[in-house]
C-alpha cells in the first residue's frame, strides 16, 4: 500500500539542511493491555502540514551573503483501535475505543540556493504538503515502528509513499496542443 503525493515540476530552489524531531507523544489507554491475545486492532495514519518559516540568518562575518532558509512542520500521527466483539468498524473508526497513539512534528529545514529569488506563499504551501513530506516520509516510518515496538504493539507497516508527478503548465499544453488524429475517408479504408 503507497499514500500518494503530488509533486510539481517545478525548479527546486532548495538545498536540504537537516530533518529533526520537534516534537512527540506516545501514549497507550489505561484500560488497553498490549500483551492481551486475540484483540481486533486496526490502525489509521494521519498526517497533516502545520506550517512553514522562513528565516534570515546572518553569520559573524558582515560580509558574507545572508543565509536564508526554510523549514516545514508536519505532524504526523498513529491511531491504534480496539473494536469490541461483533462491532463492526465504521470508515471513520467512530465507533471504536482509541487503545493506543503515537505522534510526531517532523520539520525538514531547506537553505534558499543563492541567486534564487524569494519563493512566493502560493509555493512554499505546495512544496510543504509535497516535497518537504517526501523528504520526511523516512523518519516518520522508523519512528511509528519503533514506538509500535517499544509499546508492545502489533507491528503495522507505514505505508510507502509514492510520488506523482504533476506536469507543468507547460507540459499541459503541449498535451492539449496535441492534433487528433484524421479519420480515414471511406475511400482510402477500401484500399
Amino acid at each position: 500500500m503507497t499514500e500518494p503525493v503530488v509533486v510539481n515540476a517545478e525548479s527546486n530552489p532548495f538545498q536540504l539542511r537537516a530533518i529533526y524531531l520537534r516534537e512527540s507523544q506516545t501514549k497507550l489507554d489505561e484500560n488497553f493491555d498490549p500483551l492481551k491475545p486475540g484483540q481486533r486492532l486496526t490502525g489509521q495514519f494521519k498526517s497533516s502540514t502545520e506550517n512553514y518559516t522562513v528565516t534570515y540568518d546572518q553569520v559573524a562575518d558582515d560580509k558574507a551573503p545572508i543565509a536564508r532558509a526554510c523549514e516545514f512542520l508536519t505532524r504526523f500521527e498513529f491511531i491504534v483501535y480496539l473494536a469490541e466483539d461483533g462491532v463492526e468498524p465504521k470508515p471513520d473508526m467512530s465507533n471504536l475505543k482509541v487503545a493506543a497513539t503515537i505522534t510526531t512534528c517532523l520539520a525538514v529545514d531547506y537553505l534558499l540556493l543563492p541567486g534564487e529569488k524569494e519563493p512566493s506563499r502560493e509555493f512554499l504551501e505546495r512544496y510543504g504538503r509535497s516535497a518537504a513530506i517526501v523528504h520526511k516520509w523516512p523518519y516518520w516510518r522508523e519512528f511509528c515502528h519503533s514506538a509500535m515496538t517499544r509499546m508492545h504493539l502489533p507491528l503495522m507497516m507505514v505505508p510507502l509513499l509514492s510520488v506523482i508527478p504533476k506536469p507543468s503548465s507547460e507540459v499541459k499544453t503541449k498535451i492539449r496542443a496535441k492534433p487528433k488524429p484524421k479519420a480515414k475517408s471511406k475511400i482510402a479504408s477500401k484500399r
